[in-house]
């Protein structure tokens, strides 16, 4: 499939890879060699988020990014696509089709209970993992989340969502601490996949999704986190972006409860392989520390 006029290729020079779905093609970028780094976006991001660290990372690591269905060039189904269980399940099709092992999940925003899922059903294929700004349950005790999915579940929400862009045209831009790390050249990246409503979909689905996943995120994250029992934790930092104008304290303070209890679990003589490491990064910094990255890969 030929690449459409609006991409950036200097920024974005990867080749186009496909996976078919019984939903719609996905698209992702493989890059270079070695021991497998699977980077998950959030919304209204795509792959071409990840463009500076597996620029940075791909002559020592096998780099994957994916574009979770209804954002950058993978396709836009109509109907449930967009929820989160679906979502997480074409993520694990996608390592299960590629026979990635020992992988490191590099997950922001979604991506991370997306990514989080498939850690905590095979946690002894993944290697570690690195957080930036996200969170793995329910957050619908937070009144601002609240407010938030009620919005997005009303016509007013409907309409800001899918007709005015919301999500791509204002929200993401109030969510980078620094504007300068978004000027107009690479914004236009992020607003070019949402050309109409339609193709907006998904963005409208996720914020929804606060509130109206919520059992899904308590039932199939919470739930399971005793998978990680015999975790071997050797190192848990915990770094938020709290410039991010969309942080949720809960999350932050839910991911500093969840790395003092991950890294108790090193004192304890158990069973188990995973190296789990977690690190909560603003985005928009993100892009520049690929060596905190490679430091978390080693």
């Amino acid at each position: 499939m030929a690449a459409p006029d609006w991409l950036d290729r200097v920024a974005y020079p990867f080749t186009s890879r496909w996976l078919d779905l019984p939903s719609g093609r996905l698209h992702y970028i493989d890059e270079g060699q070695g021991r497998p780094v699977v980077m998950v976006h959030g919304t209204p991001d795509w792959s071409f988020l990840w463009r500076h660290l597996v620029k940075a990372l791909a002559p020592r690591y096998r780099c994957l990014a994916l574009d979770n269905l209804g954002f950058g060039l993978s396709d836009r189904p109509p109907g449930s696509w967009y929820l989160p269980e679906h979502q997480a399940a074409n993520l694990k099709m996608l390592i299960e089709r590629l026979g990635l092992r020992d992988l490191t999940l590099v997950l922001h925003d979604f991506g991370g209970p997306f990514g989080l899922h498939y850690a905590l059903d095979k946690p002894d294929n993944v290697h570690s993992l690195v957080l930036m700004n996200t969170w793995m349950w329910s957050l619908a005790d937070d009144r601002r989340v609240a407010r938030v999915a009620r919005l997005a579940g009303s016509r007013l929400g409907r309409y800001l969502y899918l007709e005015w862009n919301l999500s791509a045209r204002l929200i993401m831009k109030r969510a980078f601490g620094d504007p300068a790390r978004l000027p107009p050249s690479v914004h236009a990246q992020y607003l070019a996949p949402f050309p109409d409503p339609a193709s907006r979909a998904a963005t409208w689905a996720y914020a929804r999704a606060l509130w109206g996943s919520r059992e899904w995120f308590d039932r199939n994250v919470i739930d399971r986190l005793v998978n990680l029992a015999g975790a071997t934790v050797r190192w848990a930092s915990h770094i938020a972006g709290l410039n991010d104008q969309y942080v949720v304290d809960g999350a932050v303070n839910g991911m500093a409860d969840l790395t003092q209890n991950l890294g108790a679990a090193v004192r304890r003589p158990q069973s188990g392989r995973i190296r789990l490491y977690v690190t909560i990064l603003m985005a928009a910094v993100a892009l520049g520390l690929a060596a905190a990255i490679i430091v978390a890969l080693s």
